[in-house]
């Protein structure tokens, strides 16, 4: 699905859940929650940080620069730091490049895990309370959506790589597929617009 559909569903997801999570309703909460609807796509090559933070077209430079700088996390905690979710990061931006868009880490399980767990250790040190539930929430509500497309997801990886979809699926950028994600769109934001008036 697209980046724009993504955030459109974990907005509304978030306006359903958050009375019934802790933290409950809040504009930093939300963020959190779209910001983890759109991470899983930071390996797609028309994500927001692919176009503009490293805007860069052959791919093996984009591998370069993950890798380089999960290498440099793990060096740095080794020599001054040597703390847990230093290398949690290192790790992740190693895996992040070598891995392909709905291939590897971001659309899988373990990823999910691992960002909302780094997450977790950035909100205490800047006490963000809850922020990571809302985090994990647009995360896994962005595999669910993309388990609905004929390309599925990963959700095994690594141990496994086979694509998990639903039942019901379409292809992204089909005459369907972009019906589709038009009126997702509008009735996820109908939705949220309709429901968050209560929360003012």
């Amino acid at each position: 699905m697209k980046g724009k559909t993504h955030a459109a569903v974990g907005t509304s997801v978030f306006v359903f859940l958050c009375n019934i999570l802790p933290g409950k309703f809040g504009l930093i909460n939300l963020a959190f929650a779209i910001i983890g609807s759109l991470l899983p796509d930071i390996d797609h090559p028309k994500s927001f940080i692919n176009r503009y933070l490293l805007p860069f077209r052959n791919q093996a430079t984009k591998v370069t620069i993950f890798c380089s700088l999960g290498i440099l996390m793990l060096y740095i905690d080794s020599v001054y730091i040597n703390a847990p979710w230093i290398k949690i990061i290192g790790i992740s931006l190693i895996l992040i490049g070598v891995s392909t868009h709905r291939m590897g880490l971001t659309h899988s399980i373990l990823g999910m895990i691992i960002f909302s767990v780094v997450l977790s250790f950035f909100a205490r040190i800047y006490e963000l309370v809850y922020v990571e539930f809302y985090f994990f929430l647009g995360f896994l509500f962005h595999l669910i959506c993309d388990m609905c497309t004929k390309r599925g997801v990963p959700l095994l990886y690594p141990f496994n790589n086979k694509k998990f979809k639903l039942p019901l699926t379409f292809t992204t950028g089909s005459f369907i597929g972009n019906f589709l994600e038009g009126a997702i769109i509008v009735l996820s934001l109908g939705y949220a617009g309709y429901n968050i008036q209560r929360f003012f």
